[in-house]
């Protein structure tokens, strides 16, 4: 029973991928740490990152929709897949909460951004790598220093690798 579900599920094994810290990104006084992942050996799809950075402006205007405190911080994860590209934009809200989207787009569409899925969002084993340690760098940085939060700190905390 075990290895039909293994075999319909398609599971596979890990392996590590590279991630890189591409830059922080201002716009609208939100400042953003955008972040790149890919299954091959270099990023190729810069058409789709500089699409989706132009898109942070009417993506970061979501953060409005709860109507709790914004820091005006957040981090972008383009993530190239063999199928095509994750785009996933999270932004702090409300002291301790983390909000994002969940966008797709084919490699051969780099300016149609698919909310994905349509029911909520999604991340996956890589894309959990970047929002564990962004996670922990905004306790470190910003919840521990309640009284005198480091956003500048918070900022250059960056990972990247192949993880």
């Amino acid at each position: 029973m075990q290895k039909d579900i293994h075999k319909e599920n398609m599971l596979k094994r890990y392996t590590p991928r590279n991630f890189r810290f591409e830059q922080i990104f201002e716009i609208n006084k939100w400042k953003v740490k955008v972040y790149t992942i890919t299954y091959n050996d270099e990023f190729n799809s810069e058409e789709i990152l500089s699409n989706a950075i132009n898109s942070l402006g009417d993506w970061l205007n979501k953060s409005k929709s709860l109507q709790l405190q914004t820091y005006n911080m957040a981090f972008l994860v383009i993530h190239e897949g063999k199928d095509g590209v994750w785009v996933l934009p999270h932004w702090w809200i409300g002291g301790e909460m983390l909000q994002k989207l969940t966008f797709y787009t084919r490699y051969e569409e780099p300016n149609k951004f698919e909310l994905l899925p349509k029911e909520g969002s999604m991340a996956c084993v890589w894309e959990l790598s970047v929002i564990c340690h962004e996670r922990n760098a905004w306790i470190k940085h910003i919840l521990k220093n309640a009284d005198s939060p480091n956003f500048d700190g918070y900022l250059s905390d960056v990972i990247e690798g192949l993880i």
